[in-house]
């Protein structure tokens, strides 16, 4: 859903055959029309015209299908992450060439070499040994799966985690979370969107004028099943004693207005560089809101951005 793709100009046979493919690197965009211009049907230059090195976005991306391919159970993608695995993965969403592979593979080692297992228990448990807080282990421990439990892989992300509904693996971005407790806080909310796999793999397949209000809903409910998470991961037995135990500031604490948060399209809240931390935000959010009804709420989520320079969910999943 993330990646961009490039037509195919040219067969394997066609490309060992083609003559040196002469050098744009240095040239304008105008000169490289006028040449395109002059080479009309020459599949060769407009294949290396549309080749360019993955750098910045493209290899964040790049890097996030390869080890969601590196780390999946799913038997239709299981153990196919072989020699050539890693351009077989990137193929459909880039063009790619053999460095793109080797900067990759070099990159997937390290993974490899850094966290062996993927598997959701072993990760579990290697967080767990970085931080005193038992008791989100224990919630995750005791999740019920009804089918195969997410791998989970450490990555870059668009936000703090991503979950993949066709690889059923959990990224966890460590530069974004830099604590066990924060990559721990955002494994419970992806647990959410895991369990509800089933929902959001058919919301994704809606046609696109459905597709973006469909995938929101279901992310809706995550948001929900995330905050009754931190109620019982906190012992708290309602949105007033969360924001207690949690250590919300009392300053923060003004119930929002229905009608001007649906204007403004958000609940007024800190900034993110004032109050970071996902699971203070996440319970000033519904303790904000306890006196609106589910649709309210839903309507506002829905409509709300969730992440610095990252749009609503309905129009995330619109395009």
């Amino acid at each position: 859903m993330h990646g961009r793709g490039h037509e195919r100009t040219e067969d394997g046979a066609a490309k060992k055959a083609r003559a040196a493919e002469p050098d744009f690197a240095a040239a304008s965009p105008a000169s490289v029309l006028m040449q395109l211009q002059r080479t009309a049907g020459n599949r060769a230059v407009v294949g290396l015209i549309q080749r360019k090195k993955l750098d910045g976005p493209d290899l964040e991306k790049a890097k996030g299908i390869c080890l969601r391919n590196m780390a999946t159970s799913e038997p239709f993608y299981a153990n196919k992450f072989k020699k050539g695995g890693v351009r077989a993965a990137l193929e459909k969403k880039h063009e790619v060439d053999d460095e793109d592979v080797r900067d990759l593979d070099t990159y997937l080692e390290s993974h490899r070499q850094a966290h062996p297992k993927t598997d959701f228990d072993s990760v579990v448990a290697e967080l767990a040994a970085g931080t005193a807080r038992t008791d989100n282990v224990q919630f995750l421990s005791g999740l019920a799966w009804g089918g195969r439990k997410p791998a989970i892989v450490f990555g870059p992300t668009l936000t703090t985690g991503f979950f993949d509904t066709t690889f059923n693996v959990i990224t966890l971005d460590p530069v974004k979370n830099a604590t066990a407790d924060e990559l721990l806080d955002t494994l419970t909310f992806e647990c959410q969107n895991a369990l509800q796999r089933s929902k959001l793999s058919s919301a994704q397949k809606k046609e696109e004028k459905e597709r973006g209000r469909a995938v929101a809903e279901v992310e809706f409910e995550s948001d929900r099943m995330y905050t009754q998470a931190l109620l019982q991961i906190n012992q708290a037995s309602d949105y007033d004693q969360l924001v207690q135990k949690l250590a919300v500031p009392a300053k923060y604490l003004k119930e929002a207005d229905y009608a001007t948060s649906l204007q403004n399209k958000k609940v007024e809240r800190p900034d993110r560089s004032e109050f970071p931390a996902q699971d203070k935000r996440q319970a000033l959010w519904w303790w904000k809101t306890k006196g609106w009804n589910d649709d309210q709420r839903k309507q506002v989520w829905i409509a709300e951005n969730h992440g610095d320079d990252v749009g609503a969910t309905e129009e995330i999943y619109a395009k």
